[in-house]
């Protein structure tokens, strides 16, 4: 990627990040977070790293060789502690459990030459509170997840799994085991309440980011609906590194086989591949009785699911391309996802026709039949695979059209849209200087 003049030569940016970055990483997170460090990179003269999670010197090494910049772990010592004003014990009352958890101490302690940046830019969310305190910058913050969204979601989903247990009526309370039916009924509530309150709790907190930070980042336009129209936003889309690697191919006469990548300790994608094996796989297989399934990524042991007749758990691969040779249909059967999957561009760059759910495709701005085929429900979400995997002339049309979108989608898109997006934020803090 071609080295660009600076938009702003002497200016300083911190880029606090929730872990290890790396250039051609497996998950969307690291990809995501790689190439904002880039981005600032280019637009800044100087940049420094905070990782907010315990790296090893070696990993700590290897950020400072590939982005050749200072990188600093947060300092141990103060650890978790009670908020120590009252102040402070009620912001972090009503504050989300992971940013009210963040100790801002942490923060000057890893830094004690002091907040001397132009720009601060937050992809670590729990650490914005301590920052915006912290900090005499122009604070940026990535909401690439916006995690009230997925909560949502998941609230959704928990409700409609009460309703379809059903809690128990009166006659059932008076049967033979009327305490262990309320305290289901009881637990069911308490989650459903948990949840609501911490649901709350983060579309709150998202609100008072976008009041307070300078400038809010999204991975697509879909979300902007989610803030006020005088929320200083600007979208940055996800991209794909195209690496000129080929998977897809004609259906053979072999087995037919479909696959589900990603981190499988990440809860939307551990949901996502359970559902299918519990609802979608059984009707799948009555269509196409041969069908196998891989799951594949970091995690995919620990799912329970080895045992599934029909499924493949590969786990973690060196080379994902490598994995998916032979495969016939990408899936993506996420039930809870805020932001933009990646995994579809990558399926869309590798030539593999993809079956989705609406909330996998969140943000992508498709439709059903041109780039890939969506469907939410378990028997037409099997139904539009077995469409896929019997259909040749609807499995080239979903790749052509597909491979020509993600030509348009590169991760060199996403840093210029950033560049611009921190000139807009330096050129107003220059003005203010005078």
């Amino acid at each position: 990627m071609a080295e660009v003049q600076p938009i702003d030569p002497g200016g300083r940016c911190l880029v606090v990040v929730g872990g290890p970055s790396r250039p051609g990483s497996a998950t969307g997170v690291e990809q995501r977070r790689h190439h904002l460090i880039e981005g600032a990179r280019r637009a800044m003269e100087s940049v420094d790293v905070l990782v907010t999670v315990p790296l090893a010197p070696a990993e700590v090494s290897s950020m400072e060789r590939t982005y050749r910049s200072r990188v600093v772990v947060l300092a141990e010592g103060s650890g978790r502690k009670r908020p120590a004003t009252i102040r402070e014990r009620a912001a972090a009352a009503v504050a989300p459990k992971r940013v009210a958890r963040f100790d801002r101490r942490r923060l000057a302690a890893s830094l004690p030459d002091g907040p001397r940046y132009r720009v601060v830019l937050v992809e670590a969310v729990e650490a914005f509170d301590a920052v915006v305190r912290w900090a005499d910058a122009r604070v940026v913050v990535d909401l690439d997840d916006l995690v009230s969204s997925m909560m949502l979601l998941e609230l959704k989903l928990q409700s409609q799994e009460v309703a379809r247990r059903r809690l128990p009526s009166g006659h059932e309370r008076s049967a033979a085991r009327p305490r262990e039916a309320l305290e289901r009924s009881f637990l069911w509530l308490r989650r459903l309440t948990a949840l609501s309150i911490e649901l709350l709790r983060w579309r709150r907190w998202e609100h008072q980011v976008a009041r307070a930070a300078d400038l809010v980042l999204l991975s697509n336009e879909a979300d902007r609906g989610s803030f006020s129209r005088r929320a200083p936003v600007a979208v940055v889309p996800n991209g794909y590194e195209w690496s000129g690697a080929r998977v897809g191919q004609p259906r053979g006469g072999g087995t037919p086989t479909v696959a589900f990548w990603g981190l499988m300790a990440y809860r939307p994608n551990a949901d996502g591949a359970r559902w299918f094996a519990k609802e979608v796989l059984p009707v799948l297989r009555e269509l196409a009785p041969h069908v196998s399934v891989k799951i594949i990524g970091k995690g995919a042991e620990s799912l329970g699911l080895a045992e599934t007749p029909g499924i493949d758990v590969v786990g973690f691969v060196d080379d994902l391309p490598a994995a998916l040779q032979g495969v016939d249909v990408a899936i993506v059967p996420l039930r809870l996802a805020g932001g933009t999957r990646i995994k579809i561009l990558e399926a869309w760059a590798w030539g593999l026709p993809v079956v989705s759910t609406t909330t996998g495709a969140h943000g992508l701005g498709v439709e059903t039949g041109r780039e890939l085929l969506l469907a939410d429900d378990p028997r037409r979400f099997a139904e539009a695979i077995h469409r896929v995997l019997e259909d040749g002339a609807l499995r080239q049309t979903l790749i052509d059209t597909a491979s020509e979108r993600v030509a348009t989608m590169t991760w060199e898109d996403a840093e210029k849209a950033l560049v611009a997006a921190l000139r807009g934020v330096v050129a107003s803090a220059r003005a203010d200087d005078g």
